[in-house]
């Protein structure tokens, strides 16, 4: 352990065979040099995009779906309030404030929603990976990236790389 082996924050013991390093969270390896990508495989249903974190990953559902993996089909539920006069429906939705109240007069119906924002997933740009050659394809939100192999070319590595000299 003299020689500090084990990298990213992980703690190192003497043992038999040398030593043995405890990672951090998030690290793996047997001297901790791996992140950990708690997205591989993708645990995320429905279409939902996958963040790795330190401790796990979190899952952003498309609208219709939430839970931890997007699991759960967004529903609309009603409740009738103590009044026959008026009705309440309670929607949910998959806002921060994740419960509105919407009062319905019994003669017509007029839903006005000002604080509720259409959403849509963010976009996979690296699904299907665009990156020939065993390129590395990066996700840059609006785009993509391809980290090509030394011997390729071109936003999908799709050239051969002339020689030079």
């Amino acid at each position: 352990c003299v020689s500090k082996p084990c990298q990213n924050g992980g703690s190192c013991q003497t043992s038999t065979s040398g030593f043995t390093c405890t990672c951090a969270a998030g690290y793996a390896g047997s001297s901790c040099q791996n992140v950990v990508d708690h997205c591989k495989p993708d645990p995320c249903l429905h279409s939902g995009w996958c963040v790795s974190t330190t401790n796990g990953y979190t899952c952003q559902c498309t609208s219709r779906y939430t839970g931890k993996n997007c699991q759960t089909y967004v529903t609309t539920s009603t409740a009738q309030s103590t009044t026959t006069a008026t009705p309440t429906s309670w929607i949910k939705v998959t806002q921060p404030t994740s419960w509105k109240k919407i009062t319905l007069p019994t003669s017509w119906l007029k839903v006005t929603l000002p604080s509720i924002a259409p959403t849509t997933a963010p976009t996979d740009h690296c699904k299907p990976d665009p990156c020939k050659h065993s390129g590395w394809c990066i996700n840059n939100g609006s785009d993509y990236s391809c980290q090509c192999l030394s011997r390729y070319t071109g936003k999908n590595c799709e050239l051969l790389a002339s020689a030079s000299g």
